[in-house]
């Protein structure tokens, strides 16, 4: 049986003025991201990508060399656009999440 969770939600105005927002569910014993939504007025294609690396981040523990590589793993094999925001920004903001989420239990992961 899984733990319990602690929702975060994060946004992030990127340069050119983009809103990026993340709303993830970690679990609470492990930390590892438990569901994950990345949204906002950017633009992706083809639109299944955004889908898919959600999915790729769901069961890691965020850290930045495992996130961008399951992002970028999406980018090389669906050949991603991304207007409005870049890789680097996801994993900005959602590092951002797992920060607000430390904080709130006072412990590392």
């Amino acid at each position: 049986m899984k733990g319990e969770v602690c929702n975060v939600f994060v946004e992030h105005k990127v340069v050119g003025g983009k809103l990026l927002k993340i709303s993830v569910a970690f679990d609470i014993p492990s930390g590892e991201i438990r569901e994950l939504k990345i949204f906002g007025d950017f633009f992706m294609y083809p639109e299944d990508a955004l889908e898919e690396m959600e999915d790729l981040l769901v069961g890691i523990k965020p850290e930045y060399d495992t996130i961008i590589e399951k992002i970028r793993k999406v980018i090389n094999e669906k050949d991603v656009v991304m207007i409005g925001i870049n890789e680097e920004d996801i994993v900005h903001t959602l590092l951002r999440a797992f920060s607000i989420f430390r904080e709130k239990y006072q412990r590392a992961f």
